[in-house]
């Protein structure tokens, strides 16, 4: 390391970081010696200096510098929230660092590659980049530019100076070329085709999308395609301006409460052995073909009165929603807006995904056309089955 990596505080919290980077490696997430290295090498203090986590039992703590568990809190597997926007949601968070592994290691990149992160936010995931790959062949984007200026100052700090650019990184590659990999540290709805125009063939390229993390590859064809990490996954969505707000179920809370709707009754399918863990996946993102399927669905779980659960599913584009009661295997739907179904389709389609044994994102493949068409799929032979996702 170079810069403040020799000062007092970066040997401070030295045992805090080999025991994290132990855990890591014990656990599955990390194996390759370099990105140990990195992990090992670089202070994640030095990006989060005041954050906040969620505790055991739902409470949120604040953390700041002087905290007397201020490192120990730093170096938990754990997400930890570091931006908020004006209604107090969590905008920019540091990744908890055993996904950021995992994406590191699904990210096949040499000493000398030529690499884009998408969603610069703390920065600590670009330093790890740039001391496995060198700040030179690393360029970073982020829409926020507080963000950008923030860590192109913490990364200098550390000796770092790669190419840090304020812009939206789905529709804008910040310099000509193409790259030989794109990572992605927020969550996208669909595969920009500006990141297959600007890879090189063969280029990884690794994004939450839906409920999982794709590795895909860049074909020679101007396509990518690939598959999932195992277990499912979700970042903050990427924004447009640093001023969009973080658009969260809760608030819709007024109208999934007490909003009238038309009312109807819904059986669940005898495939259903156990409904309310069933009623628990439609307000999950366990089924990648369903949000995959329906992108811009939000949803909640609401309230539980006398053995009765409440759910709700909101489309914030066009106001529909739906509050779902459930007793027994009836489902009372209560719902409204121009998307008329919203309930009984996602209930439908968890069937089916129940019916197949529940599947992880792992059991799915996912291929982008070079015209955008996204194709979703599972399974080999007789019993392979496709999805060709909205656009």
């Amino acid at each position: 390391m170079t810069g403040t990596a020799t000062t007092r505080g970066f040997e401070a919290s030295q045992p805090a970081r080999h025991r994290l980077t132990q855990e890591l490696i014990s656990c599955g997430a990390l194996h390759s010696p370099e990105w140990i290295s990195a992990f090992e090498e670089t202070p994640r203090e030095t990006f989060t200096p005041r954050f906040s986590r969620r505790l055991e039992g739902g409470e949120e703590r604040f953390y700041e510098p002087q905290d007397d568990d201020f490192l120990d809190a730093v170096y938990t597997d754990d997400s930890l929230v570091t931006r908020w926007d004006a209604k107090g949601w969590g905008i920019s968070s540091s990744t908890m660092p055993s996904l950021m592994a995992l994406m590191l290691e699904a990210f096949p990149v040499r000493k000398g590659d030529r690499v884009l992160e998408v969603g610069t936010g703390t920065g600590y995931n670009l330093a790890l980049l740039c001391h496995r790959l060198g700040a030179d062949n690393v360029t970073s984007i982020d829409i926020d530019p507080e963000l950008t200026a923030t860590a192109r100052e913490r990364l200098s700090g550390l000796g770092y100076q790669p190419a840090i650019v304020t812009g939206d990184g789905r529709s804008e590659l910040p310099a000509p070329g193409r790259y030989n990999g794109i990572l992605a540290t927020c969550a996208v709805r669909r595969i920009p085709p500006e990141w297959l125009r600007g890879t090189a063939p063969g280029a990884p390229i690794v994004v939450n999308i839906g409920s999982g993390v794709a590795c895909l590859r860049r074909t020679a064809d101007g396509a990518a395609e690939g598959t999932f990490l195992e277990e499912a996954y979700g970042f903050m969505h990427a924004r447009s301006s640093p001023d969009e707000p973080a658009e969260f179920a809760w608030d819709h809370l007024d109208l999934l409460k007490s909003g009238p709707g038309k009312k109807s009754l819904i059986t669940l399918p005898e495939v259903v052995e156990e409904p309310h863990d069933f009623m628990r996946e439609v307000v999950s993102y366990q089924a990648n073909e369903v949000y995959l399927n329906e992108p811009d669905v939000m949803s909640m779980w609401l309230t539980e009165q006398e053995g009765h659960r409440t759910f709700c599913l909101v489309h914030p584009g066009s106001k529909s929603w739906a509050r779902m009661t459930l007793d027994g295997r009836t489902v009372t739907v209560q719902q409204d807006g121009p998307l008329a179904n919203l309930a009984s389709d996602r209930i439908q389609r968890l069937a089916e995904w129940d019916r197949a044994g529940r599947p992880a994102p792992g059991a799915y493949r996912l291929r982008v056309d070079s015209d955008g068409l996204h194709t979703l799929s599972r399974g080999e032979g007789d019993a392979r089955r496709e999805w060709v996702l909205p656009r």
